[in-house]
C-alpha cells in the first residue's frame, strides 16, 4: 500500500502514531468532515489516502442522515467488515468534524484498536482548531 515513497516525514504523523504501530493496523489516517487528509500513516499512499478520506466522508454522512433513529445523539464510530478486514472510523468531535479511520487486517485486535482511536479522539480537538481569519483577510475588490 506504500507505493514505495518515504512517508514517515508527516508534518502531523504524531496523531496516528500509536495506531500505525499496533499489530494488525493496515493504515491509519486523520481527515476532516468533509473528505480531505489531515495526516496519514506509512502504511498508505497520498492517492489512497485521498480516495480512502472521501469514502470515510461519505459513509459519516450516511451515519449522521440516520442519527434520527439514535435519538439524536452523536456520532461516535462505524464499523465496516470486509471478511475480517475491518474499517474503523471514530470522531474526532461533532464541533472539530473531523475523524480518525483505521483499516486492520484479518486477526487484529479490534477492541484494542477502537478502543485506542476513542481515547486519541479527545486529544486531538485542540490540535485541529483553526484560528480566526477574517481579521487577516482583506476584502474582495
Amino acid at each position: 500500500m506504500n507505493n514505495g515513497e518515504n512517508t514517515t516525514t508527516h508534518p502531523q504523523s504524531w496523531m496516528i502514531s500509536a495506531l500505525q504501530g499496533m499489530q494488525g493496523v493496515r493504515a491509519a489516517i486523520v481527515a476532516t468532515g468533509d473528505g480531505l487528509v489531515i495526516t496519514r500513516s506509512d502504511g498508505i499512499g497520498v492517492d489512497e489516502a485521498d480516495r480512502l478520506a472521501a469514502n470515510i466522508c461519505g459513509l459519516v454522512s450516511l451515519a449522521k442522515a440516520a442519527n434520527e433513529h439514535a435519538d439524536g445523539r452523536p456520532l461516535s464510530q462505524i464499523a465496516c467488515d470486509y471478511e475480517g478486514v475491518m474499517l474503523l472510523v471514530t470522531s474526532v468531535g461533532q464541533a472539530r468534524n473531523a475523524v480518525i479511520g483505521a483499516l486492520t487486517d484479518p486477526g487484529a485486535d479490534l477492541g484494542l484498536v477502537g478502543s485506542t482511536m476513542a481515547t486519541m479522539a479527545p486529544n486531538l480537538v485542540g490540535h485541529l482548531d483553526v484560528a480566526d481569519r477574517s481579521a487577516h483577510t482583506s476584502p474582495v475588490r
